[in-house]
């Protein structure tokens, strides 16, 4: 059975008259007699009893009308949502952001989000890189903005942006630094830098 013969036999059972039911199809008679002749033959039993007074359904039409009818319904309301140009999008996501990017994008990011889409929900969770990967992996999180691994991952990922490091000191320092640090060879001067499970170094 195919959707429009499943049409067609809703139609059937509810007009209770092949008139009546070919009419609202928009299609001749004998087509309509024709598809649910089809439809008997494949399910090898009769689905309604011809009588002077119309088509009357048999307890196999009734047991087939009950089990597609959701079916064709949803069907046509997938047809009109996906036909809307207004979809409204909903849904939970769950995401993952080192602290520096959290303090400096997310708020206007989420502005500009939830302006798009105000039905869903977004949790955001800060750590450090390994930490979010972790819960990645795990299914915690949906997804993560971490910082470049060291390693290879089996996680998707995309680079989204390149930062610049700059060596601060205070006031009193008086060392003579080159324009560039090479961090395998740092400068003779003591360095405040981020742990391991920062993802940096």
């Amino acid at each position: 059975m195919d959707l429009k013969q499943i049409q067609y036999f809703i139609a059937l059972f509810e007009d209770g008259s092949v008139t009546r039911a070919a009419k609202r199809l928009n299609i001749v008679q004998p087509a309509l007699s024709m598809q649910i002749s089809k439809i008997e033959a494949e399910l090898g039993q009769a689905l309604f009893e011809r009588g002077p007074h119309g088509m009357t359904p048999t307890d196999a039409a009734r047991q087939m009308y009950r089990l597609y009818t959701p079916i064709m319904r949803d069907i046509e309301h997938a047809r009109v949502q996906l036909s809307r140009q207004d979809v409204i999008v909903t849904g939970r996501v769950s995401l993952g952001m080192v602290a520096s990017e959290t303090e400096s994008v997310l708020a206007e990011s989420l502005a500009k989000f939830n302006a798009l889409f105000p039905q869903v929900e977004v949790s955001v969770a800060d750590g450090f890189s390994a930490q979010l990967i972790d819960g990645v992996e795990a299914g915690r999180l949906d997804a993560a903005i971490i910082n470049k691994p060291r390693g290879r991952l089996t996680l998707d990922m995309q680079p989204l942006l390149v930062e610049e490091m700059v060596y601060v000191t205070g006031m009193k320092c008086v060392a003579t630094l080159p324009e560039t640090i090479d961090l395998s060879q740092p400068p003779a001067v003591e360095l405040v830098l981020p742990t391991r499970r920062n993802g940096f170094f």
